[in-house]
């Protein structure tokens, strides 16, 4: 019976991805179920002198015990499961951000062999626009025979009017004076390694949107936010870093309640964090946002040595006195 089911526990070591299922058909089925750390087990079995060699029957004897005696133990929920989906999607978002990084590191490379003049014309090789350039005319031997009409129509598309026919003029011509080798192999490698770029962008938007619904199903004051402003960037966007500020701070803000403070600088293609106030950030649109909204939350430096970190300090001080 519905009363019977009410009174009963069931309890399951901590294996990880193995007791998924079960935890999922337990929870549906309405019963009280509780996940234990194997360290807490051993701990509680130590206490009770059960000093018999570890076994499933011996593991399985020392939960039950431990259910019984109600040890403080939290009942597994949707809440738990959620939690649970939001540990898994942020390292999947991990990882799929460090493997399009690697690969935005070989567009570079590949780039410097087949129109190494390109870099030196554009904010940054990493844009939807010299994207859509290089996956069409993977080369300068490529840009330098387009023609001239699918070349401003390609660009000027691809970057919302920002370039115009003059730039198209300016590539072609660049390309027809280039050093860049002339070689279908890494042509068709930087073709491919740009789709891939692109459908990895795709998947971390759908990550971070279904993140977002998680952490609204879940609504706790007691999940929150530690917002890192330069972990946001990378060599692609970091020139639109006010932008990119602005949307995480709409779509997070009233969940943040810490502030990581660093800065960054370019160097041999990369950012590499350093102290704040020794790199290119302008804190002045967070400092302003913290002080009305969050005037109490925790704000921590970051990438800071003892011959820097006092210098940090007064520089973020002095922006929040002046602002």
């Amino acid at each position: 019976s519905t009363g019977d089911i009410s009174k009963v526990k069931v309890g399951l070591e901590a294996t990880g991805h193995y007791s998924y299922n079960l935890l999922g058909f337990l929870v549906d089925k309405g019963l009280a179920t509780f996940v234990i750390n194997p360290l807490h087990t051993n701990l509680y079995r130590k206490s009770l002198s059960l000093r018999q060699t570890k076994t499933d029957k011996v593991d399985a004897r020392t939960i039950a015990s431990m259910l019984m005696s109600d040890v403080n133990l939290k009942s597994y929920s949707d809440t738990s499961y959620h939690n649970e989906e939001l540990k898994s999607l942020t390292r999947y978002r991990f990882d799929k951000v460090k493997e399009r990084a690697k690969l935005k590191t070989s567009v570079s490379r590949l780039a410097l062999i087949l129109f190494p003049e390109l870099e030196k014309m554009v904010p940054t090789l990493h844009m939807a626009s010299v994207y859509a350039l290089l996956s069409e005319f993977p080369g300068a031997s490529n840009v330098a025979s387009a023609h001239l009409t699918r070349l401003t129509n390609l660009l000027e598309t691809a970057s919302k009017g920002r370039y115009s026919k003059d730039t198209a003029i300016l590539f072609r011509e660049a390309a027809r004076s280039s050093i860049g080798s002339n070689m279908p192999a890494k042509s068709l490698e930087l073709k491919h390694t740009i789709k891939l770029i692109q459908e990895l962008d795709t998947e971390i938007e759908e990550i971070e949107k279904e993140i977002k619904i998680i952490m609204d199903e879940i609504n706790s004051p007691n999940l929150q936010i530690i917002f890192d402003p330069v972990n946001l960037l990378d060599i692609s966007n970091y020139q639109n870093r006010e932008q990119i500020f602005r949307e995480a701070v709409e779509i997070l803000g009233k969940d943040i309640a810490v502030v990581h403070i660093k800065d960054f600088v370019v160097k041999d293609g990369e950012l590499v964090s350093v102290a704040a106030g020794t790199g290119e950030m302008d804190y002045s649109e967070i400092i302003r946002f913290i002080k009305k909204e969050k005037p109490y939350i925790h704000a921590t430096l970051e990438n800071t040595v003892p011959e820097n970190a006092e210098a940090a300090g007064k520089y973020i001080r002095k922006l929040w006195d002046e602002l």
